[in-house]
């Protein structure tokens, strides 16, 4: 393998490591989140409440509508009397409601005409359903009042003696958001339910996030990784083929001094390397010159004196013979 392959995997899997423990905690932590937002516990709590309201819902409007539904067959089309009233009072205590009403239709619509409450109870203020009786005789008897009242609504079975028709409501009071808090419960069961099918498309959603992000970090850590070993390894390279040169005998041969300061510096002493060495081969190359035109120079001495030599017996020998000749005859 490669110092560039090597390298490459050495920077991919330093990048690689932490950003798979990176997702990996990411995901653990989304999957806990998602998980504390969509309970058991909760969903069943909310089903209870559902239930548990909606079964006191019906039967406090059950009872209502029975007591209303007994009154109005006994009570007379008037106010009510004593007797009567104390009676009424008992029924209410028993019942466990807090009023019984009378209303009279005119050409005006529907005038309350009587109240009755528990003995020793005070009305907080007057409770007029005129408005609402219509309404409720025209859909089942029961009255949702957001003034405050759940009742039921029933003729009475004898009218006055004008013909005029009457009513009685009886029921209980309640807070004025006690209906509206209700529906709130049904709607927020029906949300919690549609949150169980957000949350998996959410979860879905964010794995598929946290996959293309980590997909995306990879790719970067790849391109980045080969970017590194391709700078630290080019200047190897380059140096590799520059000695594969002079190897060759090429001391000419000169690198770019690139990459990291380390490289950079091993380039430049390359070069002053290949340069003394060709310095040097200059330099031999000379000296080889010099040593063989003193070669030649000593061969051509050589044979100088070779030939002087006779030369010189001969002189010698004539100088001797020279002082024998005549000194008419030395001209």
């Amino acid at each position: 393998m490669s110092l560039r392959s090597r390298l490459f995997l050495a920077f991919t899997a330093i990048a690689l490591v932490p950003i798979a423990l990176l997702a990996a905690f990411t995901l653990d932590r989304l999957a806990r989140s998602l998980e504390l937002w969509n309970t058991p516990g909760v969903d069943q709590s909310l089903r209870t409440s559902l239930e548990v309201s909606k079964t006191a819902l019906t039967r406090l409007e059950s009872t209502a509508r029975a007591q209303a539904a007994d009154w109005a067959q006994v009570l007379p089309p008037a106010p009510v009397d004593l007797p009567r009233r104390t009676a009424v009072r008992a029924g209410l205590r028993a019942a466990g409601l807090d009023f019984v009403q009378l209303y009279r239709r005119d050409r005006a619509g529907w005038r309350r005409v009587d109240d009755v409450l528990p003995e020793h109870v005070l009305a907080p203020e007057p409770l007029d359903l005129s408005r609402e009786i219509d309404a409720a005789l025209a859909a089942g008897g029961v009255i949702h009042s957001p003034r405050g009242a759940l009742a039921a609504v029933a003729p009475l079975e004898i009218r006055d003696r004008s013909g005029a028709r009457w009513a009685l409501t009886a029921g209980m009071r309640v807070t004025p958001d006690f209906f509206t808090g209700l529906t709130r419960i049904g709607e927020s069961v029906d949300f919690y339910h549609r949150f169980g099918v957000l949350r998996d498309v959410s979860r879905i959603y964010w794995l598929l996030l946290v996959a293309a992000v980590v997909l995306v970090l990879a790719l970067v850590a790849l391109l980045v990784a080969t970017a590194l070993a391709r700078a630290m390894t080019q200047p190897l390279q380059a140096l590799e083929q520059a000695l594969e040169r002079v190897a060759g005998g090429d001391l000419e041969t000169r690198v770019a001094p690139s990459g990291a300061r380390e490289l950079r510096t091993l380039g430049e002493r390359f070069n002053a390397m290949t340069a003394r060495l060709a310095a040097a081969r200059t330099a031999l190359a000379e000296a080889e010159r010099e040593a063989a035109w003193r070669d030649v120079a000593r061969r051509l001495a050589h044979e100088f004196k070779n030939l002087l030599t006779p030369m010189t017996l001969s002189l010698r020998r004539l100088e001797k013979r020279a002082d024998r000749v005549p000194e008419a005859d030395r001209a």
